[in-house]
């Protein structure tokens, strides 16, 4: 009974439907990869970077992905970021993440600069669900704004991954050694 019992709870776990959440597009910035970068803004030492120098008053400076054709099943933007504040103004300095679809802007994070610094200097992962943007070409705005960007140390992003899930059947298609249950 014991055996039977068993083979019956080790088929049912077979039929089961098995999902993976797989990252399907990366940028660790290595290279420029078509990103469009505003003043204070580049790409080095395999991060996106903006930097206090040249100090600019009255600022508003962004970097912008190219376009990403987002996968039907896609889930997660999980960048890993970290800013550093020197000190702040009032009213204080800002930097905001956005999705872009179609000339459409839509926040998906703001940090103030009054509020401090945010993450680890070696970067701290923060998770979005796009999952409502599926299969739609996208693209990715980093902006900051505000007096003077001489209240910056830095906001480096070492990395973007965009991740889908996908449901997969997983069947036993062969067993090697006894086929008798013990």
């Amino acid at each position: 009974m014991k055996k039977a019992l068993l083979f019956l709870v080790i088929f049912a776990l077979c039929k089961l439907p098995v999902f993976s959440q797989t990252v399907f597009w990366s940028d660790n910035f290595d290279l420029n990869q078509g990103w469009t970068l505003g003043q204070n803004w580049n790409i080095n030492g395999g991060k996106l970077q903006f930097n206090w120098s040249a100090t600019i008053v009255n600022f508003d400076l962004s970097a912008v992905s190219p376009a990403i054709e987002l996968d039907n099943n896609v889930q997660d933007l999980i960048i890993t970021q970290s800013l550093d504040a020197l000190g702040a103004n009032n009213p204080p300095e800002t930097a905001e993440i956005y999705l872009l679809v179609s000339g459409e802007e839509h926040l998906l994070w703001s940090h103030s600069l009054d509020a401090g610094s945010w993450g680890s200097p070696s970067g701290t992962e923060i998770i979005f669900d796009i999952s409502d943007f599926a299969g739609q070409t996208v693209q990715f705005k980093f902006r900051t704004f505000g007096q003077s960007a001489y209240n910056w140390n830095w906001w480096w992003v070492f990395d973007m991954k965009l991740t889908a899930l996908y449901e997969n059947d997983l069947a036993a298609i062969s067993i090697t050694g006894s086929n008798i249950v013990s």
